[in-house]
């Protein structure tokens, strides 16, 4: 042998001949006694352990595979186990992968428990999930429906690895009815079509009565937790003018003297008609219907309109001509009035 080869031959031969032999460590692991080649350096439990052929993963634990789902849209993971690492000790007393060992001592190892992998019921991510509302005076409790994968699930069912789940955060006013145990059976609605100001509406009439936060609502609307719904099916819900108009303004109003006695009077009053003919507020709405809604014109009053205050009787005057003084001028039928305006209307022979 030649170069590097004589390397090991020659190591062995130095070390026979400076001792009586080659040494080995006595060691006990558990109920197994092995014996180790004393290579003169300092040996310790994992060492040891390794040595005599006990694997690594039986010396650390693995934390257990988590638990991701995605919720909504929202990815949420749930943590596994934590592993417990191996137990160790050295001659009857507790010890780790780096305490030394001599000739002849115990090492009782007892191997490391993996953690366990995640599980969890549905209630864990989702929480309790249940929609409160007020429903005429009573507190009522609404579960809003929940699927994973597609399928409709409970609280207490078991979640799946990569699960997509879905749920809502309200509920149609229709479920929370049924959760409150009313008769929804002969509960019918119905859309109408109307133009309001030339722009189209949709509304729904009813043979019953549903107010949801102080607003008219129907049976599909979805609502949030905390409403407050308000039912009769005794009160047909139909839609009037003052349902899809707010209340005009009232007109301006200016006082003036007729012959000496003061009169109101009112501005152009806002005019409201459907399909052509002037209504009022609480005027029906039918299917089909074109309301239009006039602001009153900021136009004052003139003289014809105060004529209506006269006193006379026709007939006396008969054959007379009207005279007409406003604020002290010749006025005519067509002549504005203001505030505090000053009118004289009298009869007089030709």
């Amino acid at each position: 042998m030649r170069g590097p080869e004589m390397i090991t031959p020659l190591g062995i031969c130095l070390m026979t001949a400076r001792s009586s032999g080659l040494k080995f460590l006595e060691l006990q692991v558990n109920e197994r006694k092995i014996r180790l080649l004393d290579m003169h350096q300092k040996m310790d439990v994992l060492g040891a352990l390794v040595a005599c052929g006990i694997e690594k993963k039986k010396l650390y634990g693995k934390i257990g595979r988590a638990l991701c789902v995605e919720i909504n849209g929202r990815l949420e993971a749930i943590k596994g186990g934590v592993g417990t690492p191996a137990r160790i000790k050295v001659n009857n007393k507790p010890a780790f992968f780096d305490t030394e060992v001599k000739n002849g001592d115990h090492i009782g190892f007892e191997e490391a428990i993996d953690g366990k992998d995640a599980r969890a019921k549905m209630r864990a991510v989702t929480g309790e999930l249940n929609l409160e509302f007020e429903v005429n005076g009573g507190k009522v409790l609404y579960a809003p429906v929940i699927k994973m994968n597609g399928f409709e699930v409970d609280l207490d069912t078991e979640l799946k690895d990569r699960a997509c789940i879905e749920y809502e955060t309200t509920a149609t006013v229709f479920d929370v009815l049924k959760a409150a145990q009313i008769d929804t059976t002969n509960l019918e609605e119905r859309e109408i079509v109307v133009r309001v100001n030339k722009e189209p509406r949709i509304l729904s009439q009813a043979n019953f009565s549903l107010i949801v936060n102080g607003k008219r609502a129907s049976l599909n609307q979805k609502i949030g937790d905390s409403s407050v719904i308000e039912f009769s099916a005794d009160k047909p819900a139909f839609f009037r003018i003052k349902d899809v108009i707010e209340p005009p303004a009232p007109p301006k109003e200016i006082t003036v003297m007729l012959n000496g006695a003061e009169h109101t009077m009112q501005y152009a009053k806002p005019r409201i008609f459907m399909n052509g003919n002037k209504v009022g507020l609480d005027e029906f709405i039918i299917d089909g219907a074109e309301i239009l809604s006039l602001k009153g014109e900021n136009v004052p009053p003139t003289v014809s309109e105060v004529l209506k205050f006269l006193s006379m009787n026709p007939e006396e005057q008969r054959g007379k001509m009207l005279k007409i003084v406003v604020n002290g001028e010749p006025g005519g039928f067509t002549t504005q009035l203001a505030e505090g305006a000053d009118v004289s209307i009298a009869f007089i022979e030709r």
